[in-house]
């Protein structure tokens, strides 16, 4: 399976070769991404805010929320580096080609994973803290009314109520959605819109982020 240059076999690496050194190259530079403990703590993305201003219990409340986007990059940052492990065991080395082993389209829908994971870490840790809280909320709320769509109308809503009486906390008005379990956050009388990855994958990435995404999702779905 090596390269051909003007139809001649080349022996020099297979596209398998340079998908396995790239995704193990990935994998490894986001472990030691993941694993940096010499950040300086005055940094944007690692600061917690100040809301001393605020009242004891919404002060409370915005701190909550500071460390929920604190813990949303986290476990982001683990699914990426998870879905980098499997990207780099996905391909077989050279001369261990295997037809009936072969992934296939299988490593699209990791990609897209991996893309979402990205996009939400930096998207979560924005450096302006006003947006890191509205962004925060907006994410507790989309996630908690994800669960309780999936537990059905008739299971308890206490997920969904806890991650609103928080936000409310935090000084935030929320109204419904147009579904039973969404709820929206006001800004400036303005009601914002639910989470979407693809906001997040926007701000990352831009527009040709949200054409990897819609790409990838689509062989990902199994699209012709």
């Amino acid at each position: 399976m090596g390269m051909s240059v003007d139809g001649e076999h080349h022996k020099g690496p297979s596209t398998l070769d340079i998908l396995t050194q790239t995704y193990g190259a990935l994998r490894d530079n986001w472990w030691n991404l993941c694993t940096e403990t010499s950040c300086d703590s005055s940094a944007p993305w690692v600061r917690e805010g100040n809301c001393s201003t605020l009242s004891d219990s919404t002060s409370k409340a915005c701190a909550d929320l500071l460390k929920n986007a604190q813990e949303t990059a986290d476990s982001a940052g683990r699914s990426v580096l998870n879905h980098l492990k499997l990207l780099a065991m996905a391909y077989p080395a050279e001369g261990e080609h295997d037809d009936a082993l072969f992934p296939g389209l299988a490593p699209f829908s990791l990609a897209r994973t991996l893309l979402e994971g990205a996009a939400v870490l930096k998207w979560s840790l924005t450096p302006d803290l006003d947006k890191r809280l509205q962004r925060s909320a907006r994410l507790q709320l989309w996630s908690a009314g994800e669960a309780q769509r999936a537990r059905g109308a008739s299971d308890s809503s206490e997920p969904l109520a806890a991650a609103e009486k928080l936000v409310k906390a935090a000084g935030f008005e929320v109204r419904d959605g147009r579904f039973p379990s969404q709820r929206l956050i006001v800004v400036n009388g303005s009601t914002q819109k639910t989470f979407q990855p693809s906001e997040a994958i926007e701000d990352l990435l831009q527009k040709r982020g949200l054409a990897l995404y819609q790409s990838w999702s689509g062989y990902a779905h199994h699209a012709p």
